[in-house]
């Protein structure tokens, strides 16, 4: 029982720790033209769906 407990956090910490790093090792503008171009594709979502309801 703990030996499995503590492979599921180690595994956890591991993860968390590598998506951490991940991000980090990511530059700065990079992430935020991501950003720009989600938040544009939702805008168009949101301009879709809102056309659809008023017609």
């Amino acid at each position: 029982m703990p030996s499995s407990f503590q492979r599921a956090t180690n595994s956890i910490s591991f993860f968390g720790n590598s998506g951490f790093d991940l991000i980090v090792s990511i530059p700065l503008s990079e992430r935020v033209i991501n950003t720009i171009m989600l938040f544009i594709f939702c805008l168009f979502i949101i301009e879709d769906f809102m056309q659809a309801v008023y017609v």
